[in-house]
């Protein structure tokens, strides 16, 4: 069966265990600024190129998060998995999505690249919430750099999960967070910093990525992020391809037997699809995985 387990924005940052086998701590200069950045690294035994999954961190975490469902399914296929710190949780300017905290997950991937055995024609990316707003921001960024990527309960548009956020007090701690990233509330003075983070805003550059957007549909009610960020996102991939978007409106809930629950809605876009599925806040690792290893795609390393 697959894993689990319902998440907030600020998932758990309890340490994953130090005892697992090919687990190495690894320092990563910034090529920007200098800063170390540490990062965790699962090397398991074998010869020859391996895939590489990059794994991010949610929100209020930071590399010391516990992502152990995903690293499993990783190490059970003998991918090599990397663990990013991107500047840590999302509340001062260089992190949440800035321009130093993307070049610290492409300066880990040329660390890993430079002194093992990757497989560049399966480098793959994932993550969840804060980690899957990060994940559709690199998708955006740097399309080229990545295999396949999959998202899960994503945060595409900042500026409008501020305003959700903010109305909620259950949630305002991260409507908090973004005015201490942008010093203040989104306006004017700064719109174009606000947009360089949100996803939305690049994901049209992504349209020959295989992409995997997914959302259970009772996020933004019983989670932090509304399920119409992942539909937004998925969207603007249609509309770059000058595919009609998607609506939102669900379907009844068709069994998927490798979600194990239903499906509310799915749809494509070229090598891009998006899932609504019954749930929550949440993602289920072994669907990522498996659309992530049917893919076998160049990159630009």
């Amino acid at each position: 069966m697959i894993a689990l387990v319902a998440m907030a924005a600020n998932t758990s940052t309890a340490a994953e265990p130090e005892a697992r086998p090919g687990l190495l701590t690894i320092p990563v200069p910034s090529s920007i600024d200098g800063e170390l950045q540490t990062c965790r690294l699962h090397v398991p035994d074998g010869d020859g190129p391996r895939p590489l999954l990059v794994f991010l961190h949610s929100w209020s975490a930071d590399v010391a998060q516990d992502n152990s469902r995903w690293v499993d399914l990783a190490l059970e296929r003998g991918w090599i998995v990397l663990l990013p710190d991107f500047r840590g949780v999302n509340n001062r300017p260089e992190a949440c999505g800035s321009r130093l905290a993307r070049q610290d997950i492409l300066d880990a991937i040329a660390w890993t690249i430079e002194r093992h055995a990757v497989d560049r024609g399966r480098i793959y990316l994932a993550g969840t919430s804060g980690g899957g707003h990060m994940a559709l921001l690199m998708a955006g960024h740097h399309p080229d750099r990545f295999s396949a990527v999959s998202a899960w309960a994503s945060i595409s548009d900042l500026q409008a999960w501020w305003e959700f956020t903010r109305r909620d007090v259950a949630w305002r701690r991260y409507a908090d967070n973004l005015e201490a990233v942008l010093g203040g509330p989104p306006g004017p003075a700064n719109f174009e910093e606000l947009r360089d983070r949100s996803p939305v805003a690049h994901l049209s550059r992504a349209v020959d990525l295989p992409l995997d957007i997914n959302a259970g549909e009772a996020d933004g009610r019983t989670g932090s992020v509304p399920w119409r960020h992942s539909l937004n996102a998925f969207n603007v991939l249609r509309t770059a391809r000058g595919e009609p978007t998607v609506g939102d409106e669900l379907g009844p809930g068709e069994p998927d037997p490798l979600y194990e629950r239903g499906v509310f809605l799915r749809a494509t876009s070229g090598p891009a699809r998006l899932t609504i599925f019954e749930g929550g806040h949440e993602d289920l690792p072994g669907a990522g995985v498996a659309f992530l290893e049917a893919v076998q795609r160049p990159t630009a390393w």
